[in-house]
């Protein structure tokens, strides 16, 4: 066994992602917030019903544009963040949306449940800005998981398959199929992807295997067939998500209530884990290494200026406290929006 390996607890219920993606269902009871927590507040607003379905990504790569995708297929903007419910604009793309990635304001790159890739240079101008291209032809070619830096994305399905791309709108043929190496159980299903630099990309996974084994990959030359590399493993904890804003700092939440953060992502030995609360982290972003926050299952959001010092490090604010905080994303540390299971928007800001 490799790396960390955090005690084995109860596998959570599904929730509203795909079947593959695990939240911890019915648990709405938060975590009180260290006494010791150092994060700078931001003001949420009241959450703002943006939508009838459930939202299941969001991301601002600028103060003036954020995109998100729901259950039912839909890519929702806005140019107005701060403006309330009225400045987002729906557009119908595609019937089974998974994950959402937006590295600029003139590239977005959604997948679906079908092994699809979207991608928009226009994402604001509607479902003709839009393309599918098919990348997963590996059955069941359920496409899970997106990260991208620039122009460098990477995907992942539920067979432990990741895709590379240099230029993502360049059709199925810009697309290298990667195997990521085997922990010796079923293959996972990929949750995430993070890329801080062209020579660093980190990807996590939720075990789909009966030795229940969660898995961080890395690879400093990510477009390489034999360089992803298996870094670390956790059991019965799943991942949700991770971010790294920069190659000295990766964040992955995990669905049993911990954060595991890395200051050498490569290095096993690098990664830690903290427990912060009693139902599944289901969202992280970070504006920068010094602000990071996590988003959970009871609707709150946790934030920490210093997120490898533990979990007195992070504090706890109820940003939704009768749904459960889906996605995060911050265009910067003054300007975040959470995005949650039922169709709201809460917006975090600070003068």
């Amino acid at each position: 066994m490799l790396g960390v390996l955090l005690e084995a607890r109860p596998r959570p219920a599904l929730g509203i992602r795909t079947a593959v993606a695990l939240l911890a269902l019915g648990v709405l009871a938060g975590v009180a917030s260290p006494a010791s927590a150092t994060s700078p507040p931001l003001t949420w607003s009241s959450p703002r019903r943006i939508d009838t379905h459930g939202l299941l990504d969001i991301r601002c790569p600028t103060a003036s544009l954020c995109v998100a995708i729901d259950s039912a297929g839909n890519v929702l903007t806005t140019k107005t963040p701060l403006a309330g419910a009225k400045g987002w604009k729906r557009a119908h793309v595609d019937n089974g949306l998974t994950a959402l990635a937006c590295p600029s304001a003139g590239l977005c790159v959604a997948v679906d449940s079908r092994g699809d890739v979207l991608t928009s240079k226009k994402p604001a101008g509607g479902p003709k800005t839009w393309t599918r291209t098919l990348v997963d032809t590996v059955s069941p070619g359920e496409l899970t998981a997106v990260g991208c830096r620039s122009t460098l994305c990477v995907i992942g399905d539920t067979q432990g398959n990741a895709f590379v791309a240099k230029n993502p709108t360049g059709g199925r043929h810009a697309w290298k199929l990667i195997a990521l190496p085997s922990n010796g159980d079923s293959p996972g299903s990929m949750s995430g992807f993070a890329c801080p630099s062209k020579s660093l990309c980190v990807g996590v996974d939720q075990s789909t295997g009966e030795g229940f084994i969660d898995d961080v990959y890395t690879s400093t030359d990510p477009t390489a067939s034999n360089r992803w590399n298996l870094t670390t493993e956790l059991t019965d904890n799943w991942f949700t998500g991770v971010a790294c804003p920069s190659t000295s700092l990766c964040v992955a939440p995990t669905a049993t209530g911990a954060v595991m953060t890395a200051t050498n992502p490569t290095h096993g030995s690098s990664w830690h884990a903290s427990t912060l609360a009693t139902v599944s982290i289901n969202a992280v972003t970070c504006a920068s290494v010094s602000f990071c926050l996590l988003g959970d299952e009871s609707g709150a959001v946790w934030s920490s200026t210093h997120p490898t010092s533990g979990a007195a490090a992070w504090m706890s604010t109820k940003a939704a406290p009768k749904d459960a905080i889906e996605s995060l994303a911050c265009a910067s540390a003054r300007l975040c929006l959470a995005a949650t299971r039922r169709g709201d928007v809460v917006v975090g800001s600070r003068k």
